[in-house]
């Protein structure tokens, strides 16, 4: 029997709450994880078939989490639940119904990077001029219409007009900005066009095209509701229009819909995230209750007083008051400092001071707005012989060895997959370059064919040499060959045998005269196949643990008079895809590696547990430490001053200064800078409005005192600066 007596009187309401619309308002350090799983519990217990509940969240993660303690409480009753990050959801909607978007069966999931490539080549086409037009910027206006639920069509339609604004366009010139918009409107339709020649989505469209899928067909449509008949999503806050789209049709007229979410720690609208979705649900959903969860268990009282002092000042939003279950605790010191040297010093001394003391390193973290913060402060770490690490380094995705190598594997699986063809087509050289690559290019467009196309019809190419048409030919029999085995060898074993035929380890062992070097870059492009071995014996896994319940569940059917509860309760059984096990393909891998990440623990956890983190505050968002600095609270950079002339972007800097407060559990510390290096010179600064109208009895203010400085004194600290650089760089004058 589920205990429900460990929960608070706001929590329990939140969890037996279970028919109709439902929003949940969790502020940080509520119990969020917590309310939501235990209603899934609560569920399943109450006799709702677990293959009837779908969880919706925007992480691995979350996800995992949510699955790992659902089972803790309910054991086996949970086999069958949908819990899945949004993106994971449209994926595997989509690969059961690829044609009836106009998909092939084994699309590909483009990256960002690849998707900047086809743009670029599209801009080219409709001689819009690159030098003037920044394709990430119109990347970003087509994944902001995406997002809001409009394609290709109705963008035109409605003449680039979205419900809300293009945070990432950040173009102040209204003619620029026009500018953009024309040729984004333009440029979009030849992405849309190029994408599905490919046979390839990108992020965005996962959502999007799953959309359209739901609204425009019936069958579908009634499946999915008859499926799903109770939905919790995480995070509401978070999600865009497309999102909300998703889940209003999945809801259906029955509205069995639980959000939890928090308007205040609604941080992402830069990436699309749309704030008006959970300030707007009851207008979504008329007649939603609405659960608001205010108990703190986090953060000691002074935290909390300041966090909410921080937020409170933000208009248009639910009126909440953090409470803490703890007590007061230590005040949240504010320290003045003179320049960002010496803030770096502090915060690198008091941390040294703490683990000396008996904390662990991982019980420290320093927090920023902007990845160029953590320089200072990672020299000051190393001076100090503090271990850290930085959160957020370069991905081992962004490597190009790995690029290529994954190349290499999607063109195998999807041979339409001309981003990744344009890669490889000559990656290691095998006599196909550039001249080669533009007659393929013309032979194709005067057919209306795709590079892909031609691959195998070189010979007809009369422009071709006969050494470029037998390298083409050999490149793209290599790839055919090995393409066929797909269906009857492990895909690990193709893609092993791939490797040696194209001989790219051959290649980096020689492009680096440094042997650990190369010998890494060959590491990283094996660790694929290793991961590929991992995702094949996952599923072998997987499929003996089902076989094993099904056995169990066999042996107590015949035990039983009649049927068991999950079968009488689930008429719509005829639909057992979204449950089956797929065998091991190199299509299900790479749409795992796409929508999971690396398959990795991110370093030794050894090594994590004995280092400091330094981290943006976007990427601290659901951590929390016992000691936390929150450094550079000045204006222009939090809030920073891309966004201060912007009303609805001042506010969401304001709610990221509450979630970086709201991370500390114990003792926390927020710094700000009299004076800072900027392009070479330095520049008095001013503490953030943040810090202002903070409560006296929560905070101890320390350091030096903000005072307006004569010319003189400002280049006699210039001087200052300018011979401590030299004394570190050796430099005598």
């Amino acid at each position: 029997m589920l205990d429900l007596s460990t929960l608070n009187r706001e929590q329990l309401e939140a969890v037996v709450t279970t028919e109709g619309p439902v929003l949940v308002l969790a502020g940080a350090g509520s119990g969020k994880t917590r309310v939501i799983t235990y209603r899934l519990a609560n569920l399943i217990q109450r006799g709702v078939s677990a293959r009837n509940v779908l969880c919706v969240t925007f992480t691995n993660k979350a996800a995992f989490e949510m699955r790992e303690r659902a089972r803790s409480l309910v054991g086996r009753s949970l086999r069958g639940v949908t819990i899945s990050t949004f993106h994971a959801l449209g994926a595997q909607i989509l690969r059961l119904f690829p044609q009836r978007v106009g998909l092939r069966p084994g699309f590909t999931i483009t990256d960002s990077g690849e998707q900047i490539g086809t743009l670029r080549r599209i801009l080219r086409s409709l001689r819009i001029d690159d030098r003037k037009f920044d394709a990430k910027r119109i990347m970003a206006v087509v994944g902001a219409a995406k997002n809001a639920g409009f394609d290709a069509e109705r963008f035109r339609a409605a003449q680039g007009v979205l419900p809300s604004p293009i945070p990432a366009l950040e173009l102040k010139d209204d003619a620029l900005a026009s500018d953009y918009l024309v040729a984004a409107i333009e440029a979009y339709a030849h992405y849309e066009s190029a994408l599905k020649t490919q046979n390839v989505v990108d992020f965005d469209d996962l959502l999007l095209l799953t959309v359209r899928l739901i609204k425009d067909d019936e069958e579908v449509r009634t499946r999915l509701r008859r499926r799903w008949r109770y939905i919790q999503v995480d995070e509401y806050q978070d999600t865009n229009g497309a999102q909300l789209e998703l889940v209003k049709e999945v809801a259906g007229p029955t509205r069995n819909l639980c959000v939890v979410g928090d308007d205040d720690q609604s941080i992402y609208g830069w990436r699309g995230a749309d704030i008006a979705n959970i300030l707007g649900f009851e207008r979504h959903f008329p007649g939603a209750r609405i659960v608001m969860l205010e108990t703190n268990y986090r953060s000691t009282g002074h935290i909390l007083h300041v966090a909410n002092a921080i937020i409170e000042q933000n208009p248009g939003r639910y009126d909440k008051t953090l409470r803490p279950a703890a007590e007061e605790g230590q005040a949240v010191r504010v320290v003045a400092v003179e320049d960002e040297d010496e803030e770096a010093e502090q915060v690198a001394n008091t941390a040294l001071n703490l683990i000396a003391g008996g904390t662990r390193p991982n019980e420290v973290a320093v927090l920023y707005r902007s990845n160029v913060q953590s320089r200072p402060i990672e020299l000051a770490m190393r001076t100090a012989h503090v271990p850290y690490r930085v959160v957020g380094g370069m991905d081992l995705f962004d490597k190009k060895e790995v690029k290529d190598w994954l190349s290499y594997l999607r063109l195998l699986n999807n041979p339409h997959d001309e981003q990744a063809l344009r890669r490889i087509i000559n990656f290691p050289p095998r006599g196909i370059g550039d001249v080669t690559i533009k007659r393929l290019d013309d032979f194709a467009r005067q057919r209306d064919l795709t590079v892909c196309d031609v691959l195998e019809r070189a010979d007809e190419v009369s422009e071709l040499s006969p050494k470029a048409a037998d390298a083409v030919a050999g490149f793209a029999a290599t790839m055919a060959a090995h393409r066929k085995k797909l269906n009857r060898v492990k895909p690990s074993t193709v893609a092993r045998r791939l490797l040696e035929a194209v001989k790219l380890e051959e290649v980096l062992f020689a492009s680096s005269d440094n042997g650990q070097v190369a010998m890494r870059r060959v590491d990283n492009v094996r660790d694929i196949v290793k991961q590929i071995e991992r995702y094949e014996q996952r599923l072998k896994r997987r499929a003996q643990r089902a076989d094993d319940e099904r056995r169990a569940t066999e042996l107590l059917a015949l035990r039983d008079e009649g049927p068991s509860v999950t079968e009488a309760d689930d008429p719509d059984d005829d639909w057992g895809e979204l449950d089956d096990i797929p065998g091991a393909s190199l299509a299900g891998f790479l749409s795992d590696l796409a929508l999971s990440g690396w398959d990795d623990d991110g370093g030794n956890k050894d090594d994590r547990n004995e280092s400091v983190v330094l981290s943006t505050i976007h990427a601290a968002k659901g951590l929390e430490w016992p000691h936390v600095f929150l450094v550079g609270l000045e204006e222009e950079l939090l809030p920073h001053r891309r966004v201060m002339d912007g009303d609805g972007a001042l506010e969401e800097e304001r709610r990221l200064a509450y979630v970086a407060v709201t991370r500390a559990r114990r003792h926390l510390t927020l710094s700000y800078a009299l004076n800072r290096t900027r392009f070479g010179r330095i520049v008095p600064r001013t503490r953030s409005r943040f810090v202002e109208g903070l409560p006296e009895a929560s905070v101890r203010f320390e350091g030096r005192i903000q005072v307006e400085r004569t010319e003189a004194e400002k280049e006699a600290i210039a001087r200052d600066w300018r011979a401590k650089i030299r004394a570190q760089l050796g430099i005598t004058e």
